[in-house]
């Protein structure tokens, strides 16, 4: 499980991915955790929802895909840059349900976490 101890104590090149939402607030699920390390560098989120609401899912509408897309391009710069890009487990299979919701962003999402885990550029956390 990662804690704000994993991320605080980790090696300074790892970048922490968690699922977030489109307006970057709220302190639900993975946030809770890492939000406070975003402005340090030591965290990105990766939006699976709109908002930090109940019901505030994604539906796959372009501005969803984009804000996806976009942050996948920083991960790949980051990894670029030699940043070890570290995934919590199960992004976008806990509050934004995208499995439900949205299944092929939850497929995209898979697929690019796999595709830098490929080039070595990155890892999901396991415990």
């Amino acid at each position: 499980m990662i804690t704000a101890d994993t991320i605080k104590n980790s090696p300074n090149d790892w970048v922490f991915v968690f699922g977030d939402n489109m307006e970057h607030r709220g302190l639900g699920g993975q946030a809770a955790v890492a939000r406070p390390f975003v402005d340090s560098g030591k965290a990105v989120g990766l939006p699976t929802k709109i908002g930090p609401r109940k019901g505030a899912f994604f539906s796959g509408l372009a501005a969803e895909w984009f804000s996806v897309k976009v942050v996948f391009a920083r991960l790949w710069e980051l990894a670029l840059e030699g940043k070890y890009i570290v995934f919590f487990p199960g992004i976008g299979e806990g509050y934004a349900n995208l499995a439900e919701e949205c299944p092929a962003m939850l497929y995209y999402i898979k697929k690019e976490i796999s595709r830098l885990c490929d080039a070595k550029k990155a890892t999901v956390w396991r415990d």
